[in-house]
């Protein structure tokens, strides 16, 4: 299955409205107008086949992750799209430039437009996925990203390889995406509607217990 690579996916309709929606934008339509140039989405998706699912293990075409937390919130899928989008870099070097500067209004608006920004646009994506899949009868899982739960975020690294992302999206020696306004994500299918609730657990059965909980990054589980 081939690598589907879409530049400035529209939400500008989603944008224009930010301010209605988010308190810490709210009456700064004319500042997020301003800026709202800088946003240009780009999202790389390849769907995969779902070889099998162990208790801890979900292997696919061209990976195999180990992740209690994965395997069970994909169970009963049969299929993956694995996905890895941004908003690119402007608006988050726009931030930074304005805060060198010293005006930290500018850069704390475009900061904040930026972390919402991508997640319209992840949220959009997988809107339009369930509508195209719905029409054949598949039903879409709960999104799931490396960091949360057991998944390890050295995974960004693999799924960036896979998607062949490096013209647009790389990865810090640290697993960080970069830009920083980025989300790598798996959705699962099914023939079955499929569970609303994110995996839950007791260490033993969906983390591995390398993060203690006080320095857990989502509690997506419960230790």
């Amino acid at each position: 299955m081939d690598v589907n690579v879409l530049y400035n996916f529209n939400i500008e309709k989603e944008i224009d409205t930010i301010c209605e929606r988010v308190d810490e934008l709210r009456g700064l339509e004319n500042e997020v107008l301003n800026i709202k140039k800088y946003i240009k989405p780009c999202i790389y998706y390849k769907d995969m086949n779902i070889k099998s699912i162990e208790k801890d293990n979900v292997v696919l075409d061209e990976i195999e992750i180990d992740s209690a937390y994965l395997a069970k919130g994909l169970s009963g899928c049969h299929k993956i799209t694995l996905i890895a989008l941004s908003i690119g870099d402007e608006l988050p070097k726009y931030s930074q430039e304005k805060y060198l500067s010293c005006e930290l209004k500018k850069s704390s608006i475009a900061d904040i437009l930026g972390s919402h920004a991508v997640e319209i646009v992840i949220d959009k994506f997988h809107n339009y996925l369930v509508g195209k899949n719905l029409l054949k009868g598949v039903h879409s899982s709960l999104r799931f990203s490396p960091g949360y739960g057991d998944w390890d975020l050295r995974y960004q690294k693999n799924i960036l390889d896979i998607l062949k992302t490096h013209e647009d999206i790389n990865v810090s020696s640290n697993f960080l995406l970069q830009p920083v306004k980025s989300v790598t994500a798996i959705v699962g299918w099914s023939y079955q509607i499929k569970e609303t609730n994110y995996p839950t657990g007791y260490k033993s059965e969906i983390c591995k217990g390398t993060n203690t909980c006080s320095n857990c990054r989502t509690w997506a589980c419960k230790k």
